[in-house]
């Protein structure tokens, strides 16, 4: 017998930022989570990610995905996936068991999963349609003027080229800190995975940089948390974002401006709407200073 212990996801859903149902559940006394997808070719897609992460093992940093025990589609109608419970620290409880040998292998986590993406990706041109039509969903979706006002712009500019060579290839498409699970020092998995409309590991770079730069994860946090975990967030910046900020590269603006963009049609509450839109204006700022 199944026995529902809680629901993982209720907060997510409650602000709207997402529709996904995660619980944690109990059978024979074991623990699992359990997630549902009410769009069945997306949860499809999500946990074909997760069965095809491959393992990485360097020096004494493992990362791996929780295993998947059974896939099905519900009594209604939704995809379910029943995986491993892995208990841990993610996202701003990191800061909780942080040391200087926690940052260090984390920030290499990060980076290998990026340069093995990167280096198993291969450059496509993508026409520039592609990212515009990506930006008309987005913008039928909201009602800020403000908001408004910088997809129109971002649509003008990369609308002044046919198309971009893009890096086409893996990603797990929503790679923060919430998303990875640091179970000990040197021992961390990876959970969440998302399908992407472009599978480009650009998208996960855009995800990192939301997180440790932008500070998605810390917008709520006040006091002690809000200091410790900002303090934790700068030293876990992977090597592959700090070259890219010193090329000022492009392409990696315009899918970080795409990225916070796609957040607002999702805004429930003032501090998320406030951070969108003051994220969104120094985004833009930035891709003014780039070599386009």
């Amino acid at each position: 017998m199944m026995k529902i212990i809680n629901n993982l996801a209720e907060d997510k859903i409650k602000k709207g930022y997402s529709k996904d149902n995660l619980e944690l559940i109990e059978i024979k006394g074991q623990r699992y989570v359990r997630k549902t997808w009410s769009d069945v070719e997306r949860g499809k897609r999500a946990s074909q990610k997760q069965i095809l992460f491959e393992e990485i093992r360097t020096g004494n940093i493992q990362i791996k995905s929780p295993k998947i025990i059974d896939t099905y589609i519900n009594k209604s109608k939704k995809f379910e996936i029943i995986m491993e419970y892995i208990e841990g620290y993610s996202g701003s409880g990191l800061h909780k068991i942080s040391s200087p040998l926690l940052v260090k292998n984390l920030r290499q986590a990060f980076s290998f999963i990026l340069s093995r993406n990167i280096e198993e990706s291969h450059s496509e041109k993508v026409l520039t349609t592609e990212l515009v039509n990506k930006l008309n969903r987005i913008y039928e979706q909201i009602k800020d003027s403000d908001i408004k006002y910088h997809i129109i712009n971002l649509k003008t500019i990369i609308s002044k080229n046919k198309f971009y060579d893009i890096p086409i290839g893996k990603c797990h498409g929503d790679l923060t800190t919430e998303n990875i699970i640091a179970t000990s020092h040197s021992s961390f998995y990876i959970i969440d995975f998302l399908p992407c409309f472009l599978e480009t590991p650009i998208w996960d770079l855009a995800k990192i940089k939301q997180d440790l730069i932008h500070g998605w994860s810390t917008r709520y946090l006040k006091g002690y948390e809000m200091n410790n975990t900002k303090i934790l967030y700068q030293y876990l910046k992977p090597h592959q974002l700090e070259i890219l900020d010193i090329k000022k590269d492009y392409i990696y603006k315009i899918f970080d401006i795409i990225n916070i963009a796609r957040i607002a049609p999702y805004i429930k509450d003032v501090i998320t709407y406030e951070w969108v839109l003051n994220t969104m204006n120094r985004c833009m700022m930035e891709l003014d200073n780039s070599n386009g």
